[in-house]
């Protein structure tokens, strides 16, 4: 039997909202749970409660066999006693340090060998070897993640917490590193949980996500299920749902429902019954765009429009459509300039139905 980390628990803050949690994840093997939402959602609280951090007013916290929180009973085991690895949003690298001094700091109890064994063992891991002796003011802020990830990891945990691990880097690093931090964990092969703002970087790192907003998990689930069928409105926004559409649900046959969106009919895949008002929630990079002769394609929607405006983003381009209502997509710069896509330019929207999600209005 599998297990298990299981922690459901009330935080409370005098004169402040309380924070609630219920969180179940694997307690073996690698696996990546994201906490999302926005700042001052209580993200941070889940974090530290399950570190030991924070002792909450009621609940409990079990990994495994092991009760690292028994409100009822009185039971609160330290931090030192839990076996995690935590990551702070700020690193919190000591300065008079060196990085290998940095990254060895939590195994001053370990003999001396097996110390520097273990320090070399992570530098390498993290490519940092060559910086061994370098102290944090001369690192790059990717640097400076790399360090804070390999001191929280030396002492090999059984659990590993990070707090917004990206948000300290400019965009191009955080870019980079968002696509190398999973296959990294991954080596390592514990449970990692992580809170964060960012959706795209809880799309891309997490197996589940969390959504949390003004103390509460509103909805949860594996990570695709939470950002493709998004619960409701507030939860559409919090998951990176850009595209939210006025419709008017005029039939369904065979799964599929028709949706009047102006003047537009759009068909979408329903799994329940579904009729009257609806919002219609779209992802930006579900749009896809087509500039002439359309090609074959399993998209059931197509939708002409003209490019209203063009925003750099990063790797991506936001492109504004008009298509008898506002419709964004992202594509990457390539894409945009294989097609030679300029503002006031006609192209074809395709949507597949699929990638429609419907909510009652």
């Amino acid at each position: 039997m599998t297990a298990i980390l299981q922690a459901t628990f009330e935080k409370r803050y005098r004169g402040g909202p309380a924070v609630r949690a219920a969180l179940e994840q694997p307690a073996e093997g690698f696996s990546v749970t994201a906490i999302l939402g926005p700042s001052g959602g209580g993200k941070t609280t889940v974090l530290r409660s399950l570190a030991g951090l924070e002792r909450p007013e009621q609940g409990f916290i079990r990994f495994g066999p092991e009760t690292w929180l028994d409100a009822a009973r009185g039971v609160f085991l330290p931090p030192s006693r839990r076996g995690i690895g935590y990551m702070f949003q700020e690193y919190a690298l000591f300065g008079h340090l060196t990085v290998s001094q940095n990254v060895g700091f939590g195994l001053s109890g370990s003999p001396a060998g097996a110390r520097r064994r273990r320090v070399g063992e992570m530098l390498d891991l993290m490519r940092l070897g060559a910086m061994a002796g370098r102290f944090p003011r001369q690192l790059s802020g990717g640097e400076q993640q790399r360090v804070a990830l390999a001191r929280a990891l030396a002492r090999k945990p059984r659990l590993l917490l990070l707090d917004e691990p990206l948000s300290a880097l400019d965009g191009p690093t955080r870019t980079e590193l968002r696509r190398e931090l999973r296959p990294l964990l991954k080596q390592f092969d514990i449970p990692v949980v992580l809170v964060t703002h960012d959706h795209t970087e809880a799309l891309s790192l997490a197996d589940r996500v969390l959504v949390m907003d003004r103390g509460v998990i509103v909805q949860s689930g594996p990570a695709g299920e939470v950002f493709g069928h998004p619960a409701s409105l507030s939860v559409a926004r919090l998951v990176g749902v850009e595209n939210v559409l006025a419709g008017v649900v005029r039939g369904v046959s065979e799964g599929l429902a028709t949706v009047q969106v102006g003047l537009a009919r759009l068909l979408a895949v329903v799994e329940e019954p579904v009729e009257g008002d609806v919002h219609v929630c779209i992802r930006p990079e579900d749009v896809l765009l087509q500039k002439g002769p359309l090609p074959q394609s399993s998209a059931r929607n197509h939708l002409p429009g003209t490019v209203v405006s063009l925003a750099i983003d990063g790797p991506l381009v936001r492109v504004t459509l008009d298509c008898g209502f506002e419709l964004t997509a992202t594509i990457t710069r390539p894409a945009l300039e294989d097609m030679a896509v300029r503002e006031t330019h006609g192209v074809t929207a395709l949507i597949k139905a699929t990638a429609i999600h419907l909510l009652p209005r």
